[in-house]
């Protein structure tokens, strides 16, 4: 794995949050592997090699060969992941797999192009960011008006560019509390909800920001 992200990292850095991406997903994915495990009293009795790594690691090895002959990119770095999971797996004692399934689970999305699947969102943000902008605005008794993606005074006009659509924050809290609430053994619905308020809480900071710039310009 390391060997592969050594040999990719301009691969990894292709988006514009792409270092703190990557950096923030795969410190989380370490301390979720390595933090403090339950470890149940027969363990002895579990065994430490058994089919499923087996078949994990062949798997990954199957799909990263072949997506790096078809040049299926989001395929190779999945195999890859599978690969080092297995590996990692039949290395360890059985009880660090399932931190392992959930720290690689969360390291994938550290990749840029399974990250492409929230860019279908980035236009909703922008429009929400719109939105809530020129209702603040409207409180704060200012004369402005949404037009699409365009905030209008009257005497100027501010448009909402997509990297000011608060996407890439929201992506970062989105991995940011995604791994907290593993590192924190927090309960689905917790874990939810705190997933919902953070990525909310971007939302708002966004609109706050936006209707600052609008508001003193």
């Amino acid at each position: 794995l390391i060997v592969w992200i050594g040999l990719h990292w301009d691969r990894m850095l292709l988006s514009e949050d792409g270092f703190i991406r990557f950096t923030l997903a795969l410190a989380l994915s370490v301390w979720i592997v390595l933090r403090t495990k339950n470890i149940p009293a027969d363990d002895e009795e579990i065994p430490r090699h058994d089919m499923a790594i087996t078949v994990c690691v062949l798997a990954g090895l199957v799909m990263t060969i072949c997506a790096f002959i078809f040049q299926i990119r989001t395929v190779e770095w999945f195999g890859v992941l599978v690969l080092s999971a297995g590996a990692l797996a039949a290395a360890l004692p059985p009880y660090f797999r399932r931190d392992i399934i959930l720290g690689f689970t969360l390291l994938f999305w550290a990749h840029p192009i399974p990250g492409n699947l929230f860019i279908p969102l980035q236009l909703q943000m922008q429009n929400w960011s719109v939105a809530g902008s020129e209702w603040l605005l409207h409180v704060l008794n200012m004369r402005v008006w949404a037009d699409g993606l365009i905030l209008r005074t009257g005497s100027n006009v501010f448009e909402i560019p997509q990297w000011c659509s608060g996407m890439r924050t929201a992506t970062t809290v989105f991995l940011l509390s995604w791994g907290l609430c593993v590192i924190l053994r927090l309960r689905f619905i917790a874990s939810l909800a705190l997933i919902v308020l953070a990525l909310a809480q971007a939302l708002l900071l966004n609109i706050v920001r936006i209707s600052i710039v609008v508001f003193l310009a």
